[in-house]
């Protein structure tokens, strides 16, 4: 929201829950899905976005951009990797998504096309 908190909501074991958070990957954010293991994976991912957020709190379209690339997933099975990235802007009312091309067979996003919307 415009005051700079943001949320995670996820349904663990048939419930809503919600945990204040500045980034997401690919596990459970609350500790109440700490039974389903984190891939090594996604911590590496999660921890990459952290560094780059404790480096530069304040990150700019590009910066954000730039950072969601260095840790984007690719995968050629077409399971597991990312399918979109977001960033939101509080000051303007609006966001911009990158997705995955469905003719990328590598599953690598377009960075090249972003998606404006406001909010």
């Amino acid at each position: 929201d415009r005051s700079g908190d943001s949320r995670s909501i996820e349904v663990v074991d048939n419930r809503t829950v919600v945990t204040p958070t500045e980034i997401m990957t690919n596990h459970y954010i609350t500790g109440e899905g700490a039974d389903t293991p984190i891939s090594e994976s996604s911590r590496e991912r999660y921890d990459t976005l952290e560094a780059a957020l404790e480096s530069k709190p304040a990150m700019s379209e590009d910066d954000v951009k730039a950072a969601l690339m260095s840790v984007q997933q690719t995968d050629s099975d077409r399971m597991h990797f990312t399918r979109w990235s977001s960033v939101y802007n509080l000051d303007s009312c609006s966001a911009v998504v990158w997705i995955v091309s469905p003719q990328n067979e590598e599953g690598e996003m377009d960075y090249d096309t972003p998606h404006r919307f406001s909010i």
